[in-house]
């Protein structure tokens, strides 16, 4: 169709050329691709040599430009947004009201014209075409032609209805768009709901999951990478960029920020309501943060009941072994006394041969420590309250440090004791602190067969005093770190222990309101930290970390 003045561009061919614009907008896409599309068209077919489209939408106004190029072909791109160019213009433009036909009437004027509009000289001639898109949103289509006779622009009257073509087409796509867009979302909110829903998947696989649904269902998907942050753990896809234009939403769980998610555009793309991202997309990372949120706070609660269960099995457990150990102990008190009586009694015969001496000598030694396994049985069956008065743990460090130092010695290990001058004094039993050290010096000497340094400390916290003992030994896995307050948990050989001085230092600690605390690596050595109270306060159960 040849291009030119009105004689020839005639209402039948701008009906053709509304129609074509129509059959754009029905194409998809964003609105960005169907202006381009929208613009060369038009000016193909109308002989300018120029287009200006500005739209406004409340307070957000969005402008492209498209003219013929040098090589025959079409310059088309996204301009910055002059600030009320769109009002300025069609006040400048109409001075007058909308018409019922949605369609200001426009201005066909040669030579130079309003603010925000260049033309080459005045020989060019421009069209300024107000129109709505629905109720609320309104935009200008600015037109030029060459000033030559031969390419005079059309009537005002067929421009106007090509400007209320271009906004019906406007509308209908945006429409359109919206559609998908929503589509799109729906469809990422049911991968979502399932993908947090399989609760015997891991969390990591979920996440991996959640940040592959995020690309499709924004604008520009080709584009569009994404990530999720959780407790510093990263999950993203191919090609997450730092430092481009982003959208992002916190996870809030239990009130407490513990990461976010984030959506970015790997090249830069037109602006919309939130930088290049709709507030459509603004709602849907929302949303999806809020899931991830609620995801990972059913997680947390299902984790602290199944602590919560393990720690009841376990008391349950301490309770029957504690039944049993009593009544153990008392049936094995009597023979063990009438054993160790009796080979007292014959150790002191006279004229004994030395070798029942010496066997006499192994009896008595193994009734004592057979005595001495009853007696910890009772004291962890028995649970009784400690004996309260003031006691200086340092003072307790010292008594107990003389009981094992020629032990130590023995096996190649030195004591390296760090005492804190003026430690304030305790309310404790100080026969049963001394076990506790003692339990844990005996315990860290056996782990250093091939010797080694073996450190004491004392010092405050806060309102708390601390007993450290610290090893160089053959240190504990996890697996055994989880178990080491168990009754009768032992790693060591037959006869060398019984598995009841953890648990003993364990319930000592316990009965006095404080804590233990464990740290361990394999073949590094462990460290044993006994908090306890000065006022007396309570405190929550032993903490282990491997």
């Amino acid at each position: 169709m040849p291009s030119g003045g009105d004689r020839v561009f005639d209402g039948l061919a701008l009906h053709d050329l509304s129609c074509a614009v129509l059959e754009r907008a029905n194409r998809g896409g964003t609105t960005a691709s169907f202006v381009a599309d929208a613009a060369r068209f038009i000016i193909q077919r109308m002989g300018c040599n120029a287009l200006e489209l500005r739209l406004q939408t409340g307070s957000h106004e969005t402008r492209w430009s498209a003219r013929r190029g040098t090589d025959g072909g079409f310059v088309v791109e996204g301009l910055p947004p002059i600030s009320g160019a769109v009002k300025n213009s069609l006040d400048e433009v109409g001075k007058r009201a909308m018409l019922e036909a949605d369609v200001a009437t426009g201005v066909v004027h040669p030579g130079a014209g309003e603010a925000g509009t260049t033309r080459p000289d005045r020989s060019t001639t421009m069209a300024s075409l107000p129109f709505r898109i629905g109720d609320h949103d309104r935009g200008l289509l600015d037109l030029t032609w060459p000033g030559e006779k031969s390419r005079r622009p059309p009537a005002l009257e067929l421009l106007q209805r090509m400007a209320i073509a271009l906004g019906i087409a406007l509308a209908s796509h945006r429409a359109q768009n919206a559609l998908q867009e929503r589509v799109k979302e729906l469809t990422c909110l049911y991968g979502l709901a399932r993908a947090v829903g399989r609760s015997e998947r891991g969390l990591a696989a979920i996440l991996g999951e959640v940040v592959a649904l995020l690309p499709p269902a924004w604008q520009y998907p080709e584009a569009t990478r994404a990530r999720v942050v959780l407790d510093d753990r990263t999950y993203a896809t191919a090609g997450y960029a730092e430092g481009m234009p982003s959208q992002a939403a916190d996870i809030i769980v239990r009130g407490k920020n513990r990461g976010k998610v984030e959506v970015i555009y790997v090249d830069p793309r037109p602006l919309a309501d939130e930088g290049p991202f709709l507030t459509e997309e603004r709602a849907l990372i929302e949303a999806v943060a809020a899931e991830l949120g609620s995801l990972v706070e059913r997680r947390t609660v299902e984790e602290e009941r199944a602590q919560l269960q393990d720690q009841l099995r376990h008391a349950d457990r301490l309770a029957t072994i504690g039944q049993l150990a009593a009544g153990v102990a008392h049936e094995l008190n009597e023979p063990l006394g009438t054993i160790l009586g009796f080979a007292q009694l014959c150790r002191k015969q006279p004229g004994l041969p030395p070798q029942a001496v010496a066997d006499l000598d192994k009896i008595v030694a193994a009734t004592l420590h057979a005595r001495e396994v009853v007696r910890k049985l009772m004291l962890f069956a028995r649970g009784r309250p400690p004996a309260r008065e003031k006691v200086n743990l340092n003072r307790v460090v010292e008594e107990g440090l003389f009981l094992v130092e020629s032990r130590a010695r023995r096996a190649g290990i030195e004591i390296h004791r760090r005492a804190e001058p003026d430690l304030p004094e305790i309310l404790a039993d100080p026969n049963q602190l001394h076990q506790v050290l003692v339990n844990l010096l005996v315990n860290a000497i056996q782990a250093m067969p091939e010797g080694g340094l073996l450190t004491v400390e004392t010092y405050t916290e806060a309102d708390r005093v601390v007993l450290a003992v610290e090893d160089q030994g053959i240190g504990m896995p996890p697996a055994v770190l989880e178990r080491i307050f168990e009754p009768f948990f032992t790693t060591k050989e037959v006869g060398e222990g019984t598995g009841l001085g953890l648990p003993v230092v364990h319930g000592i600690v316990t009965s006095h309101g404080g804590t233990v605390r464990v740290t361990s690596k394999p073949r590094k050595g462990s460290r044993f930290e006994v908090y306890l109270p000065i006022s007396g306060s309570g405190g929550p159960e032993g903490e282990l970390s491997s």
